[in-house]
Parts: C-alpha cells; structure tokens; sequence
C-alpha cells in the first residue's frame, strides 16, 4: 500500500510517500520537483536504504545531466502535478450518481458519500498520469470507473476514491481536498545541502 501527499505552488512541488511493507527499504520519499528545469531533489535515506553512499540529505537529479551521461529520462516527461479538479470535473458527465448517505472519514465532520460512475476513457482524457500508470503496468482497464466521493455541508468536495482491478493487479487510489487559506510557499533544498546524483557512489537507478 502507497500512501502519501502532494503540495503544489505554480511550478513547483512537494512529494512525501510511505511505500509502507518494505518496499525499496521501507524509506518514506520526500522529494521537491522544480518542474520548469526538470530537476527533482530527492532525500537521501531513501537511496541509502537502496545501498547509496551518500553524504548530503538530498540529492539533485536532473534531465540535463542524465541526459548528457545517456541515462533514461522519460521520468521527466510526467513531472506535471495533475489538479485533483481535472479529475472532479469528470463527475458533471457522470454516467450514474448514487447517494449513499451520510458518512464519516477519520477524524472528519459528516460528509454526503456519492459513488460516481465514469467512462474510463472520459478519465484517461482528464488524467494522463492514470492512463501511463495503466499503461506501464500493462493492465486491462474496466469499460467505467466508480469513484466514492465525499462532499462537506458547505458542497466542497474533500476527498475522491477508486479500486481499479486491472486483471494484472489492483489499483488503488485517495485523494483529500484540502482548501488553502493561505499562499503555498516550497523552497528546495539549499545547494549546500544537496550533492549531485552523478556523484552518488552505489547509486542503482538516476530517478525515481
């Protein structure tokens, strides 16, 4: 199971994950991504756990680099952070809406839970990162997708769901809304702080 949460402000980004069981050395990854340079700064207990020497907390992995050393790239070419409304604004075209009445997600207020079916094609169109996810682990998608929604008292969507079995394996995904009361402010890791993925002794694979 991969849990994990994403902060977005303009072109730039915060990425944490739990890979939970053990996976990759059970390392939670916390990496910031400056997407219009196509540089990712990733922590570097994960790659330790992967056998990695390295002295720094983080680690710069960047296009340009890899690319000139003839290393893969195509990891960069789906650094877009998606917005959570692309996907929610599927549900206006929805095929079927069932309400389910009322319910509570942890510690949350009481929310109306909605399972909304979509066309899967209609969700590859608004979600390209699903689709390659799909298509890298060579899955069969099903003809629709269910998605439970829950939305608060004030109508705002706070948090979309769907299990997607794709005959190879399953897919699971969670999303919270949060609303931002606030400017997001993300400052990447200084450049004393950070040593070059070139320069990483052990280092098995340039990206994540």
């Amino acid at each position: 199971q991969v849990s994990g949460s994403v902060n977005g402000s303009g072109d730039r980004a915060q990425l944490k994950l739990d890979l939970g069981g053990g996976l990759f050395g059970g390392a939670p990854i916390e990496a910031f991504i400056d997407i219009p340079n196509s540089t990712v700064y990733m922590n570097s207990d994960f790659l330790k756990a992967l056998g990695a020497v390295i002295e720094a907390p983080w680690v710069k992995v960047d296009k340009a680099a890899l690319e000139a050393a003839g290393e893969d790239t195509t990891f960069f070419d789906q650094l877009k952070i998606d917005d959570p409304r692309d996907t929610t604004s599927l549900f206006a075209n929805a095929k079927s809406v069932n309400d389910l009445g009322m319910a509570t997600l942890e510690d949350e207020e009481p929310m109306r839970h909605y399972q909304v079916t979509v066309a899967s094609k209609d969700a590859l169109t608004k979600n390209p990162a699903l689709k390659q996810t799909i298509d890298n682990l060579e899955g069969t998608l099903p003809d629709d997708i269910v998605y439970d929604v829950y939305v608060t008292k004030k109508n705002a969507i706070r948090n979309v769901s769907f299990i997607l079995d794709l005959e190879v394996t399953t897919l699971q995904s969670e999303v919270w809304i949060e609303e931002q009361t606030a400017p997001v402010v993300i400052d990447f890791p200084a450049e004393g702080d950070t040593i070059d993925i070139k320069d990483v002794a052990g280092a098995t694979s340039p990206a994540p």
